[in-house]
């Protein structure tokens, strides 16, 4: 890589990462219901750990860009409501590993079709070939990513 392509690429994160906050971020506000009053983070744990199935406290962490102590908390909390369950990793008892529970699994499919119903709000007015090439450019950029 060139370091112009570096500066390009830096530049672009730099615009889209508030872009990103600012339009779809910001629907994790509006997700929450009167069933199970999550928070923003809340909302996104739990579909981080939809998407990945288990993890360990430390790569929650990592992909919500939390530390320690507010996970901590974050996970106590969603423990708590019956949402998450905490057990030990068969292959290592010092590891432990994070995933949802059946409530947590049921609450996800109504957070998913109320953001799925929000993006279709969002992008209303897109034509159709620049949603596709939207979505082709997010799926180059998260195969790009798992990459690195």
């Amino acid at each position: 890589m060139t370091k112009r392509a570096a500066h390009e690429i830096l530049n672009l994160f730099l615009e889209f990462l508030p872009l990103y906050h600012q339009k779809f971020s910001v629907l994790y506000h509006g997700v929450e219901d009167r069933r199970s009053p999550c928070s923003k983070n809340q909302n996104r744990a739990i579909m981080v750990l939809q998407r990945r199935g288990r993890s360990t406290p430390s790569g929650l962490g990592r992909c919500l860009d939390m530390r320690k102590g507010s996970l901590t908390t974050l996970v106590d909390s969603l423990l708590k409501m019956g949402l998450v369950r905490r057990e030990a990793d068969p292959g290592d008892r010092r590891k432990i590993l994070l995933s949802l529970t059946s409530a947590g699994k049921r609450y996800v499919v109504r957070q998913y079709e109320s953001l799925a119903q929000k993006l279709m709000e969002l992008f209303a007015g897109v034509p159709r070939p620049e949603l596709e090439a939207f979505a082709g450019g997010l799926k180059t950029m998260v195969r790009l990513m798992k990459d690195l």
